[in-house]
């Protein structure tokens, strides 16, 4: 009989079963995402008036496919929630002694496998204001804003 299942041996199967549908569907999304024109978020417009001229910014989980036009925006919406918050704990010992954390992430309150739609075979982790609070706040971040956007 099997021993029970690590929490890193979920996130492989749940990171690679996501990778596999990207993959499978990448041409059809860039595709669709290369028509549109490019536009930085006002959030992350604002977030860019927040750090200093010739700051550094580390862009997490971005592709090398099309890595000069596209942000790893919403990257961590498909890891599981516990290696979410061991990311985050990880990232503030990286970013000391001054780092800002922007993170986007699912809104709601059951993760799931995407079966139709988007891109299916994904996962997303749906958090709510509070968990997504309390995950930062243990982390060690200090938050400065959590907002709901559509």
């Amino acid at each position: 009989m099997p021993g029970p299942v690590r929490s890193h041996d979920t996130t492989s199967k749940v990171v690679l079963q996501t990778v596999a549908a990207y993959e499978q569907s990448a041409d059809k999304y860039l595709s669709r995402r290369g028509r549109r024109r490019y536009r930085q978020s006002p959030l992350l417009r604002r977030l860019l008036a927040l750090l200093p001229k010739h700051i550094r910014l580390p862009d997490l989980g971005a592709a090398s496919r099309k890595r000069r036009r596209h942000l790893a925006a919403a990257s961590v919406i498909h890891l599981p929630k516990e290696a979410v918050r061991v990311l985050f704990v990880d990232l503030l010992d990286v970013m000391q002694p001054v780092g800002v954390l922007a993170a986007t992430v699912a809104h709601g309150m059951k993760s799931r496998i995407l079966r139709q739609g988007g891109i299916p075979g994904c996962h997303f982790a749906r958090w709510t204001k509070g968990e997504l609070n309390r995950t930062f706040r243990v982390a060690g971040w200090q938050v400065i804003e959590l907002i709901v956007v559509t």
